[in-house]
């Protein structure tokens, strides 16, 4: 039987959702943006940091410069870890290419009854995938936000 209560997940999920807003940094200022080699590397990537429930990495590798800091993000890893469960499965909700090179998908993350929602904006390009947004939630109705 699972450790992972519905609500737990919920609250985590929501949690981390505020702790990874959208880029909005621009200029020469701005730190630069997350790169993979591949789409199977960033993808790779994104398993294996929800499969460790690797939080502060997985904010660190997908969102910088974040907007929250990462000692907020640091306590509710502390906070909630333990109580969760390893993901089981993940697989696409949505995945499109509304422009050459640009892909946006939604993945599914679950443990029996609670889910996790990534956003992913990508460029693909010839130095690598460049992660242009990142968005994290437990709650479906993020999905209409994102689009």
């Amino acid at each position: 039987m699972s450790r992972f209560s519905p609500l737990l997940g919920a609250v985590f999920a929501v949690g981390l959702a505020a702790a990874v807003p959208a880029q909005t940094t621009a200029g020469a200022d701005a730190a630069p943006l997350p790169i993979f080699d591949t789409p199977q590397d960033m993808r790779a990537e994104l398993d294996r940091l929800m499969r460790d429930r690797d939080f502060i990495a997985l904010v660190s590798r997908f969102s910088p410069p974040a907007l929250m800091s990462l000692g907020r993000v640091r306590v509710l890893e502390d906070r909630y870890k333990s109580a969760l469960a390893p993901f089981e499965d993940s697989g696409h909700l949505i995945l499109e290419t509304p422009a050459e090179h640009i892909t946006r998908e939604v993945i599914a993350y679950w443990e029996g009854e609670v889910y996790v929602y990534v956003y992913l904006l990508t460029h693909q390009r010839n130095d690598g995938v460049r992660v242009l947004d990142f968005q994290v939630s437990g709650d479906i109705r993020a999905i209409k936000e994102w689009w």
